[in-house]
């Protein structure tokens, strides 16, 4: 978590103001984390605007689906930081 913490942060694109944190294991039968960039601002990013609404809030799950390829881009520029 760490590592993707600083890449994040160290990324421009990103640079998130904080992370919030969750352990599930209800759907999926292990203990996993899912850590979640936050944001005061909109991000722009592969043509479209991210925006955290709430950012001092729990986020609220969307069950909108990102492309493939959207996801693609994200991990590649994420992972130039890593």
């Amino acid at each position: 978590m760490q590592e993707i913490e600083l890449a994040l942060i160290q990324n421009k694109t990103f640079n998130p103001i904080r992370f919030t944190y969750w352990q599930m294991g209800n759907k999926v039968h292990h203990l996993h984390i899912h850590g979640i960039p936050r944001y005061n601002c909109p991000k722009k990013f592969f043509h479209k605007i991210w925006l955290d609404k709430n950012p001092n809030q729990p986020p609220i799950w969307s069950n909108k689906i990102e492309s493939s390829q959207t996801i693609k881009v994200i991990r590649d520029e994420i992972k130039k930081f890593l």
